[in-house]
């Protein structure tokens, strides 16, 4: 399982590196769960990206951020934090 989350990750940090500069890479994997962290900059914009991967199911986090002001936040938690965790899916639409 683990190895599987290696290759998924390594096709996602290869293409945020093509795709943004000064990117950031953290990742965690172990028999629990999968976490890989994404941050980079597409000038002007600043990117944050966080997958997890456990038994509970894939969870997503992203923001993107011009100067301190948020261009794009976290559709799908901010849902899912008021209980509307179906129409995340819509909002990733």
């Amino acid at each position: 399982m683990a190895g599987t989350f290696r290759k998924d990750f390594a096709r996602i940090v290869a293409l945020a590196r093509v795709k943004l500069e000064q990117v950031e890479v953290i990742q965690e994997i172990d028999t629990e769960r999968a976490i890989l962290i994404i941050k980079g900059q597409r000038p002007p914009y600043r990117i944050f990206i966080k997958e997890t991967i456990s038994s509970k199911g894939r969870r997503y986090a992203y923001y993107i951020l011009k100067d301190e002001l948020v261009i794009l936040p976290d559709y799908c938690n901010f849902l899912e934090y008021y209980g509307l965790p179906n129409l995340c899916d819509l909002a990733i639409l």
